[in-house]
């Protein structure tokens, strides 16, 4: 069923919105992490500018080749405070072990998002508001941690070795602990519908735009996602074309989102001229939210 094109804040536009495929109309199921990541949700790190039809991330690799690393202590699901919420989404997030062995991969800090970026940011938040979502950081979507609120953690950007020109495709997380499972819910749902489809997609172009891909135009679809988590998840597809992206290729952002307790888990798969590879999403998605299931409850 085609959604409608709806007009966005700051006069931007969401085009070529698609319901997903396989889901009911009011995606019930799906309202709670779809919105190809509130928050961090987004694209921290997308561009840090494009120079001779190449782009760059713009953060400095860690390390040349990243090992598997072991699973990370067990952390209890509901955490009482900031610090032991935080340590839970460090535990969660994205590691090199859950990453395909068939590349060797580089770890890179996410650039730091500017003051445009912030408020966008907190801009998106209040209409994933108005969409229900029931926290001010919904999926990453602020930024901020106050309220219910208890940790905002990134991980790090991973990226292929042999793509150290263009440091895509680009694999991240984001973790957010809010006190209260009942409140992840609703930020899922509010993700899930197509409002909170066009808040996302207006972070999308407004984070494009300020890593270095100019104005550029967003399209945005559901898609289905791999299941995974305590409820069901949801994956929206952000695809940004013109702007000063190179050779008329277009930008691809996969965005899921999974709860797991109180544990929001955002994934962000990003790659330029076609979508990052679903087998090596499946594979990153299926590891990150095993060891949630364990570790957030």
């Amino acid at each position: 069923m085609a959604l409608p094109v709806e007009p966005l804040p700051d006069g931007l536009r969401v085009g070529d919105l698609r319901a997903c495929r396989g889901t009911p109309p009011e995606r019930r199921a799906y309202r709670g992490g779809m919105t190809r990541h509130p928050g961090r949700l987004l694209l921290a790190s997308l561009l840090a500018g494009a120079s001779l039809g190449m782009l760059a991330l713009g953060a400095a690799p860690v390390s040349a080749s990243v090992p598997h690393a072991p699973m990370p202590a067990r952390a209890h699901g509901r955490a009482a405070s900031g610090t032991g919420a935080a340590a839970l989404a460090r535990s969660i997030n994205l590691v090199p072990g859950d990453l395909p062995r068939v590349e060797k991969w580089v770890g890179a800090p996410q650039a730091k998002t500017d003051k445009v970026g912030i408020a966008a940011g907190v801009k998106a938040a209040a209409c994933l508001d108005g969409a229900g979502a029931a926290t001010g950081d919904p999926f990453g979507a602020s930024g901020e941690t106050s309220g219910t609120v208890l940790a905002d953690v990134k991980s790090l950007q991973f990226y292929p070795k042999s793509s150290a020109l263009t440091h895509l495709p680009a694999a991240n997380t984001e973790v957010v602990v809010v006190k209260n499972a009942s409140d992840g819910r609703k930020d899922l749902e509010a993700l899930g519908t197509k409002k909170g489809l066009g808040c996302m997609a207006t972070l999308f172009s407004v984070q494009s735009a300020q890593q270095g891909a100019g104005k550029v135009r967003v399209s945005a679809s559901f898609l289905r996602a791999p299941r995974g988590g305590s409820a069901p998840p949801v994956w929206a597809r952000f695809v940004a074309t013109g702007g000063n992206l190179p050779n008329k290729l277009k930008l691809y952002n996969d965005e899921a989102f999974y709860l797991q307790g109180s544990a929001e888990v955002a994934f962000s798969f990003v790659n330029l001229g076609s979508p990052f590879k679903t087998a090596w999403a499946d594979t990153i998605i299926s590891s990150v939210m095993a060891r949630a299931a364990k570790l957030a409850r």
